[in-house]
């Protein structure tokens, strides 16, 4: 028997929930964000948990095609994300300036090109070419 890695179907939306939380939270100070903060530290593990729910989650029908778009959105999340933080650290090499290097968004941005790339060829690409065939 195989064993597959995602969790439950009802975790996509416990984890949009989780994730517009986070987003929706009111920073009434700039440095509210940071991790040293404790309520920022919080805000940062809420968004994570919230896209890596969303990224996780089993969908209706899991079969041997939703893992092949799975494990290919995964390599592509991956290559996209190396090539921006390559790109932003010959940025900040070149004009020597270290704020280019930002580090809180580094796992939410992988995760966020993953759902994006996932679900863009499980729901956006199958409707779209059966509106093509109509």
């Amino acid at each position: 028997m195989k064993v597959s890695m995602v969790f439950p179907r009802f975790f996509k939306w416990l984890g949009l929930i989780l994730f517009t939380l986070a987003i929706l939270f009111p920073y009434p100070d700039e440095n509210m964000d940071d991790v040293n903060n404790p309520l920022g530290l919080l805000i940062q593990v809420t968004s994570f948990t919230g896209l890596l729910f969303m990224a996780g989650s089993r969908l209706k029908l899991e079969d041997e095609w939703s893992q092949h778009i799975r494990l290919n959105s995964i390599q592509w999340a991956l290559l996209i994300y190396m090539t921006a933080r390559i790109g932003m650290k010959v940025i900040a090499f070149w004009t020597r300036d270290e704020d280019w290097l930002p580090v809180d968004f580094q796992i939410n941005m992988l995760l966020i090109i993953f759902i994006v790339l996932f679900y863009s060829r499980t729901r956006l690409i199958p409707f779209l070419s059966r509106n093509k065939q109509s």
